[in-house]
C-alpha cells in the first residue's frame, strides 16, 4: 500500500511539472559585443525593438538582436514569461568560450559556423547563408575615386585597420596585399580612416543608395568594385550546457524558418544594407577559405 501511495504521489508529481516547466519564467543570458550594448539599452520597444526600425539603423548587430528577442519572446505558442539580459563581450571568441562554460544561453548575434563547429557548439539554422554575407572597403570621400582605379598589384600600398579576431576579413585582405593593422575598439577604426592614419576598413554596407556609413561623427565612403564575400554561415550560438537549450533550440529554429519562409528575413537584411544587389556584380577579393581560415600573426 505505502509503495502503490509512493509512486502515485511521483506520477502526480511528474503529471503536475511538465506544464509549470513550460510556462515558467525564463532568464537568459545573452551574449553581445561590448561596443553595441549602450545602443542595444537604448533602443525603444518593450519587450523588443522594432524589427523593421532596427533594420533601418544599418547595423548588423543592432537587428540581429532584435530577431533574436522577437523569437524568443513571442507568446503566441507559450505562455512562459522571458527576459533577456545582456552580458558584454569584447570579442567573438571569449563569448564562444563562455558558451562552453555555460555562463551564457545563447549569442545574440550571428557567429562563423566554422568559430561553432571547431569548438563543438551545436548549429541551428543559419541567419545568413554561405556567401550571402560581403562587406565593401570604407574610405574617406576625397580618396575614393583614386582607391577605386587602383590595380590588385598595387593594394599593398594601402593599410587596413581591422580586429584580428574578424578572420575572414584579416585572410582576405592579407591574400589580396594590403598591409593590415589590428585594432581593438570598432569606433577607433573610423577614428583612424577620418585622421588619414589609415586608407580603408572592411564595414557592411550603408543602406542608403549612395551606401555611405555615418558612425562616431565620421562620414566613410565604399570603394568602388571590390567586396568581401564570406564563405561561411552565421547562426546563433546556444550553449550546449544551458539549462535552456531545447526550448532555445526549437523557438530560433522555427522563428527563423517562419521569417524566412515569408521572405521577412531577406528583406530584413536587404533594408539593413547586408544583402545588398548594388553590389552584386563587384568582384570579391581574394575569396576567404573557410577551411583555412587565417593564421593571426600581430
Amino acid at each position: 500500500m505505502v509503495f502503490r501511495r509512493c509512486v502515485l504521489v511521483y506520477l502526480m508529481s511528474l503529471l503536475f511539472a511538465v506544464p509549470w516547466a513550460q510556462g515558467a519564467a525564463k532568464r537568459l543570458l545573452v551574449g553581445v559585443y561590448q561596443d553595441h550594448i549602450q545602443t542595444i539599452q537604448s533602443l525603444p520597444g518593450t519587450p523588443c525593438p522594432s524589427l523593421q526600425q532596427t533594420a533601418q539603423t544599418n547595423n548588423q548587430m543592432l537587428l540581429e538582436y532584435a530577431i533574436l528577442c522577437h523569437v524568443l519572446t513571442d507568446t503566441q505558442d507559450d505562455s512562459s514569461e522571458v527576459t533577456l539580459q545582456l552580458v558584454p563581450f569584447p570579442v567573438e571568441d571569449r563569448l564562444v568560450r563562455m558558451l562552453r562554460a555555460q555562463r551564457i544561453d545563447v549569442s545574440g548575434f550571428g557567429v562563423w559556423r566554422s568559430q561553432l563547429q571547431s569548438n563543438d557548439v551545436p548549429l541551428g539554422p543559419p541567419l545568413l547563408r554561405e556567401g550571402e554575407f560581403s562587406k565593401g572597403l570604407y574610405t574617406r570621400e576625397r580618396d575614393v575615386e583614386a582607391y577605386s582605379s587602383l590595380l590588385p598589384a598595387q593594394w599593398s600600398s594601402l593599410l587596413a585597420v581591422v580586429n584580428h579576431n574578424w578572420q575572414y576579413d584579416w585572410q582576405a585582405l592579407g591574400c589580396a596585399g594590403f598591409q593590415r593593422k589590428h585594432v581593438d575598439r570598432y569606433g577607433q577604426m573610423f577614428e583612424l580612416i577620418a585622421r588619414g592614419r589609415a586608407d580603408v576598413v572592411p564595414l557592411s554596407f550603408g543602406n542608403q543608395p549612395d551606401m555611405v556609413k555615418r558612425e562616431y561623427g565620421v562620414t566613410l565612403y565604399p570603394v568602388e568594385g571590390v567586396k568581401l564575400v564570406f564563405p561561411s554561415s552565421t547562426h546563433y550560438a546556444i550553449s550546449p550546457g544551458s539549462a535552456h537549450r531545447v526550448w532555445l533550440t526549437q523557438r530560433i529554429e522555427q522563428g527563423l524558418a517562419d521569417l524566412r519562409r515569408d521572405g521577412t528575413l531577406q528583406r530584413l537584411y536587404q533594408r539593413a544594407g547586408i544583402l545588398n544587389a548594388q553590389t552584386n556584380d563587384w568582384t570579391a577579393l581574394c575569396p576567404a577559405d573557410e577551411t583555412n581560415p587565417a593564421s593571426v600573426t600581430l
